[in-house]
């Protein structure tokens, strides 16, 4: 596992953008670099009631690098709390994109949701193998970013916010009986107060393709009392106006209530393993026709008769 390296943080080094929104234990701004690279940096400000949420975070995400994972680029405290600075993802979150096609009666495309679907099951396997449950797997905390070339363009995935992550270290479970999370997405396990493992995670994030593929969760309650009594007791209602049997199979693999099916599992299915090599494929396509652009700019600056490709 390598570690990403905390950069000092120097707030008159950067220009206020604007307020993104609000995080689990934060408000989330957009920053402008003044002189250094990356140009725009995401920055999260985090109240001293939220401090162990802020620290648990920073501890967590400084231990991670991979490219699924969002990157962290240093911390600072301050009087009222601390300040957290990490990548910033171009195409917004998950739940951006879901209000878009919800708004607009969009039917999303099969591709886009696989696209999704793969990469971020990639991200809760990397996360698994290095003994860490997200505990937060929803919409609002899947970022992305559009890579948009001449003869590509697909959508990036990163996870983010880890406040409330929980390294399990030698134990092959959790045992602390806390109700964490957000409650559409929360596992019935969590629910109950049961012992609970990375399985919670594949849960959440098989709620958010449902989401995803229906335009509809599969619980909904406005009651919290009621809402926790569908997850726990209530059958999943099958996937309407879905016709990849494969797409529908593995996103109720997911919701099952005992015997879940985990990431790694998920990551070695034929399918899977297609649309991550898709993903990596547009990327690389993409890098290379920037290269190919920088190399061209750079001929003509040094007035070359000749390109490079």
């Amino acid at each position: 596992m390598h570690k990403q390296e905390s950069a000092a943080m120097r707030l008159d080094d950067y220009r206020f953008l604007e307020k993104l929104g609000n995080g689990t234990h934060g408000t989330v701004y957009l920053l402008e670099s003044r002189e250094s690279k990356p140009k725009l940096v995401v920055f999260k400000s985090v109240s001293s009631k939220n401090l162990k949420y802020a620290l648990n975070e920073i501890e967590i995400i400084k231990s991670l690098s991979y490219k699924r994972i969002v990157r962290f680029y240093g911390s600072m405290s301050s009087n009222n709390g601390m300040y957290i600075m990490m990548e910033h993802a171009n195409y917004g979150d998950l739940e951006r994109l879901n209000c878009f096609i919800r708004e607009k009666n969009l039917n999303i495309d099969k591709s886009i949701i696989w696209t999704i679907f793969s990469q971020l099951i990639d991200a809760l396997a990397y996360l698994h193998r290095n003994r860490i449950i997200h505990r937060d797997i929803k919409p609002g905390n899947i970022l992305l970013n559009r890579v948009k070339g001449r003869s590509c363009n697909f959508l990036q995935v990163k996870l983010c916010d880890f406040s409330l992550s929980k390294r399990l270290d030698d134990e092959s479970k959790s045992n602390d009986g806390m109700i964490v999370g957000t409650p559409y997405y929360m596992a019935p396990e969590i629910i109950q107060k049961k012992a609970y493992d990375y399985s919670v995670d594949v849960w959440s994030m098989g709620v958010v393709m449902y989401e995803l593929v229906s335009k509809m969760r599969p619980f909904e309650s406005e009651s919290k009392k009621e809402l926790k009594r569908q997850i726990v007791f209530q059958e999943i209602r099958v996937l309407p106006n879905c016709r990849d049997f494969f797409l529908k199979k593995i996103v109720l693999e997911c919701l099952r209530k005992e015997d879940r099916i985990s990431a790694e599992e998920l990551l070695r299915l034929e399918r899977v393993k297609y649309h991550l090599i898709i993903a990596e494929h547009r990327l690389k396509t993409y890098r290379l026709e920037r290269l190919e652009r920088k190399i061209h700019r750079m001929s003509k600056e040094k007035g070359l008769e000749q390109t490079i490709c």
